[in-house]
């Protein structure tokens, strides 16, 4: 081969290579593309993508097996951490004898397993994975390796992207039972009870965002509300659900869809859920524009106090079985607004401290 030759050899694999890593297929999942909405639309990996069969749960409260758990065992209440994982999703909820944990953060990074043994977690009694996106998923085969996880619940739709086969090959290369839960149906993990509100039995439409598990946790009687990236479709759905009397909407805290895309988190779903708190989960500066403005004020119109990792960090409620809750977080900062306020509001007590709330434009962080 001559020299010149080589060289337009060499110039043609450079430029195939640099497309591959600005596209997301060199080295990984493609997760990177960004749809109008402002969602995750990856590249594809492989043709047919391995399913799971189900196998049955241990927490069905009409017909499931054993409801032994083993979790921290050292929580007296509920502990629900919105833990910051930058612009991807992870909640850990920290019970009497149960852990659960829903969704495992970014394929990109490693904070979901450092998290959990920082609470002092091993074992795992559930993860639920709301749906297979690589801001959600991304770390499942890491957490099923290094702990023990005793049952892992999908919607049954899914991805051909390296991340979901990935998290498919550790599901099924672990002890873990397998799940996939529809509306209607309710479970006990230890003292908490969690009923699942979407899908519905036989409506997946292979869209993962539209079928994104929703559940209900509650203990005593304190409830959270997680949609994982449901939208207004499905948020529609779970309204009309809930009016046939078939499941219950209202909750104390909810976890806002979609980390606060204007694709969810619809006047009517907010006005059933009827939450005293709301939680997004975002990136700070994030190129989605999450949480968007028109969500903001939705919330902020119907006095619901709103709280975003990107500016209070980490987000812990602890809930008593009395219906008693506190709201902790890991930085001071003020509840999250919409821009068009006052200049100047009272003082309110946030995270244990009294601050004012001034305005810069956007959505206020802090003073």
């Amino acid at each position: 081969m001559d020299r010149k030759t080589a060289t337009v050899l060499f110039v043609c694999v450079s430029a195939v290579f640099l497309v591959g890593c600005l596209d997301g297929t060199a080295g990984g999942d493609g997760g990177s593309e960004i749809s109008a909405d402002g969602s995750y639309e990856s590249e594809e990996w492989e043709d047919e993508p391995t399913e799971i069969e189900p196998t049955g749960t241990d927490y069905l409260t009409d017909g499931g097996g054993s409801k032994a758990t083993v979790g921290s065992g050292a929580k007296k209440d509920l502990e629900t951490h919105f833990v910051d994982v930058g612009q991807a999703e992870f909640t850990l909820l920290d019970g009497p004898n149960s852990t659960v944990v829903v969704d495992a953060a970014h394929w990109q990074d490693d904070n979901v397993v450092p998290y959990l043994r920082e609470q002092g977690i091993e074992e795992v009694d559930l993860l639920v994975l709301t749906h297979p996106d690589a801001d959600h998923i991304g770390q499942v085969p890491r957490v099923m390796e290094e702990m023990d996880v005793k049952e892992v619940w999908m919607s049954g739709t899914t991805h051909t992207t390296r991340t979901y086969e990935e998290a498919v090959d550790a599901v099924l290369e672990s002890d873990a039972g397998y799940y996939e839960p529809r509306a209607g149906e309710v479970f006990s993990v230890g003292k908490v009870r969690i009923e699942a509100l979407h899908p519905e039995e036989g409506t997946l439409s292979g869209d993962g965002q539209k079928d994104s598990i929703a559940v209900r946790v509650v203990y005593g009687e304190t409830s959270f509300m997680m949609t994982g990236d449901a939208e207004a479709t499905a948020e529609r759905g779970m309204v009309e659900n809930a009016e046939a009397g078939n499941i219950t909407l209202d909750s104390d805290v909810y976890q806002m869809g979609h980390h606060g895309s204007s694709t969810s988190s619809t006047r009517s779903f907010l006005e059933a859920v009827d939450p005293d708190v709301a939680v997004y989960s975002a990136g700070a500066d994030n190129a989605f524009g999450h949480p968007t403005e028109e969500v903001i004020r939705r919330h902020a119109d119907m006095g619901i106090e709103v709280y975003g990792t990107d500016a209070h960090g980490t987000v812990t409620v602890e809930a008593g079985r009395g219906g008693n809750y506190t709201v902790e977080t890991e930085k001071d900062a003020p509840l999250i607004l919409p821009s068009a306020v006052p200049k100047v509001l009272p003082p309110k007590s946030v995270g244990g401290a009294a601050l004012g709330i001034s305005v810069s434009g956007g959505a206020v962080y802090a003073p």
